[in-house]
């Protein structure tokens, strides 16, 4: 028997949904009211960028141990007005299945 990794009890939250958004590069999106979860499955160079959504997030952090995700714009993005960014401070993921980040919206 397998046992699913910590950030994988997002998938099981009652009323945890699809939304709307389009499906990004690095992984999905589900959300229960004002949560939206970024599950993310694979890791690219830099920040983890979440297309449209700057402005509309008030915190974000790991679900499977609570740490905060700096969500600074990077020098090299200033101009770039409609992505918030995810500076994770490894180049490795938590959970290398799905690592799960917890947004919580404006």
């Amino acid at each position: 028997m397998r046992f699913l990794p910590v950030d994988s009890v997002c998938l099981f939250i009652g009323g945890c949904a699809a939304t709307p958004l389009n499906k990004p590069e690095w992984g999905r999106y589900t959300q229960v009211g004002s949560k939206l979860y970024a599950h993310i499955l694979e890791r690219g160079i830099g920040p983890v960028n979440l297309e449209g959504m700057a402005g509309k997030v008030k915190s974000a952090h790991f679900l499977g141990d609570g740490s905060e995700i700096n969500t600074s714009v990077p020098w090299n993005a200033k101009d770039n007005t409609k992505y918030l960014f995810l500076n994770l401070s490894s180049y490795r993921l938590p959970d290398e299945i799905d690592t799960v980040v917890e947004l919580e919206l404006v």
